[in-house]
């Protein structure tokens, strides 16, 4: 395995933006992202208190059901220091941990922690949330692999009409076992094969939601690492967020107020509309006859809504809920951030480009309930270059940073345009037109000179047929001495830049276990601690 780091620019322009720090950006975040934003934090963060004792005790509790080794137990133990802190990022529980930035992010989130413990000289736990709560199957429940030089997809079959939470929606085992092996069978059988194929299997079988095999297949993927897992949408943890949910009730108006306005500042200074900007909105779900609900502000009532208005309730029926069934309630994308900061000693949280474009637009949200935004370091972004890829790209002299940025089509068409035969187009064309005027001729004088009813037009489609086949056989033949060649190009397309993005958003890690070792992961993540993480650079992995 070898790591160099690139400067890959270009393919998100506010991303870019982010990372050197533009101030008219910066502007709307409380902190950067440097050492000294890092220091900063802290100091802040020794002013508050948090329920750590608590917090450590669901921790606990999740992490041993999902299998966790000693390492995770370690690091959940720093909790009872009072000055412990935590790096922290999530995702959604995507089938077989989703697209690779998921994989990317627990990388991320290790390496900052591991770093920021070193520096500050006080325990850093690395934690993952897992977005139980969201209900959108549509983006969990399958995944992509590359298969030779085309991308496969390969999924659950869901109902998306139902808002279940990802904790909460069952995991069809035999499924799930389905399309496991129908994926590996795609891929090129390798001596981690069946030991992949047989583990996974174990760990569906010892799950019953997709919450469950998300949370096992991370331990499992990461042993040793010490990577600390949280479901947003478990019992436990709605019951430590049972106070600050009153609060986010009480104080709906001024919070709704609060995000529409600076989200409008957002939006005028040039960023877009990350976030739907609709005053009603409350930011809040509840779970209603098990379909998890928007809720709507109906301030003339003094009351909430669901989008339709056909269900209400009052604010004193919220707080109820929220005093003695807080598992019902759930947050949104603008009032998840000011939970977790509630919540969590967050000294950083590892942000994908778009979680880093949306929270620009809550930093008043923040100053509502007294607290900043933390510092949020950009994920890590990696692309991993198998041998294939490596090889087929050094042959056609494709630059990786470049095919990254870019993709290979373009080289790919140019080579065609140089290799391509001289245009025998213009041959069949002019023979085509020959036949058709001997043709006629031919017709014309039979007709003057003997009496018959041949149909002259069935043999002038015949010769034309001839002609088109001859000329499907020598593109056949063009094509077979040019495809392996092509095929070069699209294979390294298909892998480094596939559906003309980042690899890491839409190919999954197995293609990578399978032909590099079920732990290629952890030697990755152990060389990302050694070296430190990187959040300006682009990572690439040649393995």
């Amino acid at each position: 395995m070898h790591i160099q780091y690139e400067n890959v620019r270009g393919l998100n322009p506010f991303l870019d933006e982010y990372i050197n720090a533009d101030d008219r950006l910066m502007s709307f975040y409380d902190y950067g992202y440097d050492d000294e934003s890092i220091k900063k934090r802290a100091k802040e963060l020794a002013a508050r208190s948090f329920n750590r004792g608590s917090l450590k005790d669901v921790l606990y509790s999740f992490n041993k059901k999902m299998g966790a080794g000693e390492e995770t137990f370690t690091q959940i133990g720093k909790l009872t220091s009072e000055r412990s802190l935590m790096i922290v990022g999530g995702q959604q529980a995507g089938l077989f941990t989703g697209p690779l930035y998921t994989v990317h992010k627990v990388i991320s989130i290790l390496a900052h922690a591991d770093k920021a413990e070193k520096d500050l000289g006080v325990p850093v736990i690395p934690l993952f949330w897992i977005a139980g709560e969201d209900h959108d199957i549509d983006e969990i429940n399958h995944i992509f692999v590359y298969y030779k030089q085309d991308l496969k997809r390969f999924a659950m079959k869901e109902r998306n009409d139902l808002k279940i939470p990802a904790s909460n929606r069952n995991l069809n085992r035999e499924e799930a076992k389905k399309v496991l092996l129908s994926t590996i069978r795609h891929l090129q059988e390798t001596q981690d094969t069946k030991i992949i194929a047989s583990d996974w299997g174990k760990l569906i079988d010892e799950s019953k939601t997709y919450v469950d095999f998300f949370g096992k297949l991370i331990h499992h993927l990461f042993k040793g690492t010490g990577i600390v897992l949280m479901d947003a949408q478990d019992e436990a943890v709605r019951k430590l967020e049972r106070p600050f949910f009153n609060e986010l009730i009480e104080r709906n108006g001024k919070l709704r107020l609060a995000f529409e306005e600076q989200a409008k500042r957002f939006k005028t200074a040039g960023f877009g509309e990350p976030v739907s900007i609709d005053p009603r909105l409350s930011h809040l779900f509840l779970d209603d006859h098990n379909e998890r609900t928007l809720l709507y502000s109906d301030d003339r009532e003094g009351a909430f809504t669901n989008k339709e208005k056909t269900r209400s309730w009052t604010i004193d029926e919220l707080h109820h809920i929220a005093e003695t069934d807080p598992a019902k309630l759930s947050n949104n994308v603008v009032s998840r951030p000011v939970m977790q900061e509630w919540l969590l000693p967050v000294l950083g949280f590892i942000s994908g480009a778009g979680e880093i474009k949306y929270w620009g637009t809550l930093s008043s949200v923040f100053r509502e309930f007294d607290f900043k935004i933390p510092p949020l370091i950009p994920r890590m972004q990696f692309t991993l270059v198998d041998r294939g890829a490596l090889k087929r790209a050094g042959k056609r002299d494709l630059s990786i940073r470049k095919t990254i940025e870019q993709g290979a089509s373009e080289k790919r068409d140019e080579w065609y345009g140089w290799n391509r035969p001289a245009d025998y187009d213009p041959v069949f064309e002019k023979a085509e037109e020959e036949f058709e005027s001997l043709m006629e001729k031919m017709a014309a004088n039979l007709r003057e000179h003997a009496s018959t009813d041949v149909d002259h037009e069935r043999f002038q489609r015949m010769g034309k047929g001839v002609l088109d086949r001859y000329k499907r056989q020598v593109d056949r033949q063009v094509n077979r001495t040019l495809a392996p060649s092509m095929n070069h190009f699209n294979y390294v397309n298909t892998v480094l830049r596939p559906q003309d993005g980042l690899q890491e958003r839409t190919i999954n890690v197995l293609p990578f276990l399978n032909g590099y070792g079920t732990d290629v992961i952890r030697q990755l993540t152990a060389r990302v601690l050694e070296n430190g993480p990187d959040p300006k650079k682009h990572t690439v992995v040649i393995l």
